[in-house]
């Protein structure tokens, strides 16, 4: 609705990507805050109670600048005296409007999701203009991002889906939920032969560590997992300032395909990763709509290196999704959401995307 111009800003929440996806497939904006900036009363949360990877509100809209009004209005007295859970940060507007050049890390593959050709074109295309415009710009390898996404599978199945399973209870589960509660509750022998046959006959290792991550957790082991998860957080910010220059953002691929066909979703989830890593991280990060779909400069020709990608393969389709907007995202440090929303706003400015939005199907003559 918001990339038809029916609705001017949306607020939803964020615990794996439910606000920067959409926007990615859609051409539009979104922010993904810090936990805790942004107030969740009044919303039900999907897993209540699981708090090891924090689910956030985020903004929605058609431009950064409509974003930063939302926020300038919500991070007020107002709303911290309505609900102590927040931090009372107001929002910095000199930051949002800062103009000064950035440091910037960028990534084309997490290792996880091989990002199709449009997809990788579009972080490429943002770091020329970012250089161009004399903002520094350098190449990140972020740490052990399957151990991460691996993690982030571990705290939001430790229980076994039961909480989710309770939350729809009495409806009929959508596909890609049924999908997530059957396999969650696979038998481990099962699981186990299954990552053989990934590791071994595929030759896809990811898919094997993925295999095993999730699956309902004792609390010792859930308490394991979660000191690892501190770890991994102290391993990636290491890495985020081991270059010299501190990175202001750092850019990457929103997700790793275009908008894909209603009902392939559930086939898909793990390209989710690219979004995953940041709230695992409980990293402010904001998606940005940059370019579409060139059927000329997109098609994919090279073969897959695993089952993973393969099916990734099966969703994607040069000359079907012509002219899909592309997205790439922008991710910042903790609290530091205002620098996210600045590199948002100069990215907009440099790239100048200007998605048509959709026409209504014309009325059938009776």
């Amino acid at each position: 609705m918001i990339a038809s111009r029916a609705s001017v800003v949306g607020i939803g929440t964020d615990i794996g990507g439910s606000v920067r996806i959409p926007a990615h497939f859609s051409g539009t904006y979104a922010l993904k805050p810090t936990s805790r900036r942004l107030s969740l009363k009044g919303f039900r949360p999907s897993v209540p109670g699981q708090d090891a990877v924090p689910g956030v509100a985020g903004v929605m809209a058609n431009t950064v600048n409509d974003i930063i009004l939302v926020l300038r209005e919500l991070w007020t007295k107002q709303c911290w005296d309505a609900d102590h859970d927040l931090i009372p940060l107001s929002l910095d507007t000199t930051e949002c409007a800062n103009d000064g050049k950035l440091v910037v890390g960028y990534y084309l593959d997490d290792g996880v999701a091989a990002a199709s050709p449009p997809c990788r074109r579009a972080v490429l295309e943002t770091v020329e203009a970012l250089r161009a415009a004399g903002h520094t710009v350098v190449e990140f390898k972020p740490p052990s991002m399957v151990d991460a996404i691996a993690l982030y599978y571990q705290l939001m199945t430790a229980d076994g889906s039961d909480t989710i399973s309770e939350q729809l209870k009495g409806e009929i589960y959508e596909d890609y939920s049924s999908t997530l509660i059957a396999t969650v509750n696979q038998p481990q022998w099962l699981k186990n032969i299954v990552a053989g046959i990934a590791k071994y006959l595929l030759k896809d290792p990811v898919a094997a560590r993925l295999t095993l991550a999730t699956g309902k957790r004792s609390i010792q082991d859930l308490w394991q997992v979660q000191y690892k998860k501190k770890a991994y957080r102290q391993e990636f910010f290491d890495a985020w300032q081991a270059h010299g220059n501190r990175f202001d953002v750092v850019l990457s691929p929103a997700h790793a395909l275009p908008a894909v066909p209603h009902g392939s979703f559930k086939k898909i989830s793990f390209a989710c990763s690219y979004t995953m890593l940041y709230n695992l991280l409980d990293l402010p990060a904001g998606v940005v709509p940059v370019t579409a779909v060139d059927p000329n400069n997109d098609q994919r020709n090279s073969k897959p290196k695993g089952v993973l990608e393969a099916r990734l393969r099966q969703q994607y389709n040069a000359d079907k999704m012509a002219g899909l907007p592309i997205g790439v995202q922008i991710a910042g440090l903790p609290m530091e959401d205002e620098t996210v929303l600045r590199a948002m706003r100069q990215i907009s400015d440099l790239m100048q995307f200007n998605h048509r939005p959709p026409t209504a199907p014309k009325a059938k003559s009776v």
